[in-house]
């Protein structure tokens, strides 16, 4: 039995998708995650590009990348936040729950948050380097989207570059997505970490409230999680699965649990992609009996 971390319940799980099941594919997706000392919560998912030979090593590469590259810089950018709300170097008044994206920074004055968002995609595009310089392969070989999320119990920082999507859930009960899909309801369409206008798409988003759960997905999912054209979380839809993280504190068990639930007919019958989710939630008293 492995215990979840002291301030967090964790599940995770990556399936192979049914389509890339009859075509021999191998899963294309790819998670990781790091809890700190702290408590602070580093998360990032990749859905490697299915036209590539071998996005299914981008994607692990990317999120081993990004995982390690945020877990040292993680709290010291959410205190950052926690003194200025809006991530910009003046004071920012205001304590309600935001959520905000500041792309039109991007190319002034990049705030310390910006400029690790683009460190970020530049360190993962090394990497995705050297390994195809390595294998003798193209870039474009290794392609794969990435949405990373740094997360307390007040404070939330997405980065996302391509499809995917970052939600979290407070104590009022409201799902609020930090990121969206950059094409909206088009998953086969998207822009990957390897393209020329990664950093032209690049979502940064911060939110501020009473965080009690954590949702992090690949592509895969967004037909069920998601309401379109808006991209708006579907409640029903994570409801039950933020009870089932909250009440289960054995993480081989809530993480088999997920896969299974991934793999069941009621979510492959509708969605035939790789599937990716990620959930956490604040630790609270066990219940027993959730189930998804």
């Amino acid at each position: 039995m492995s215990e979840n971390p002291a301030t967090w319940h964790i599940a995770a799980a990556s399936i192979c998708g049914t389509s890339h099941q009859r075509c021999g594919v191998p899963c294309q997706d790819a998670y990781d995650w790091a809890v700190l000392s702290s408590g602070t919560i580093v998360v990032a998912v990749a859905d490697g590009a299915g036209s590539a030979l071998h996005s299914d090593r981008g994607s692990v590469l990317a999120v081993k990348t990004a995982t390690e590259f945020l877990r040292d810089r993680a709290d010291d950018l959410l205190a950052q936040l926690h003194h200025h709300p809006d991530g910009r170097d003046e004071p920012c008044g205001g304590s309600e729950a935001i959520a905000a994206t500041d792309q039109d920074l991007l190319h002034t004055h990049p705030s310390p948050l910006e400029s690790s968002a683009q460190a970020l995609v530049d360190q993962v595009l090394q990497a995705i380097n050297q390994e195809a310089e390595q294998e003798n392969w193209l870039i474009a070989d290794l392609a794969t989207t990435l949405v990373a999320v740094i997360a307390d119990d007040r404070t939330a920082i997405a980065i996302q570059v391509g499809d995917g999507a970052a939600i979290v859930n407070d104590t009022t009960e409201q799902t609020i997505a930090l990121t969206v899909p950059s094409n909206g309801e088009y998953a086969n369409e998207t822009t990957f970490i390897t393209s020329q206008t990664a950093r032209d798409t690049l979502q940064i988003s911060t939110w501020h409230g009473e965080l009690t759960h954590l949702a992090v997905m690949t592509d895969g999912l967004q037909r069920l999680a998601l309401s379109f054209p808006q991209a708006v979380p579907h409640p029903p839809f994570f409801r039950p699965l933020f009870q089932f993280v909250s009440q289960t504190a054995d993480l081989d068990l809530a993480c088999s649990k997920l896969e299974r639930f991934l793999a069941s007919p009621r979510v492959t019958d509708r969605a035939d992609d790789d599937l990716t989710l990620f959930l956490a939630s604040r630790s609270q008293p066990i219940v027993e009996g959730a189930k998804i």
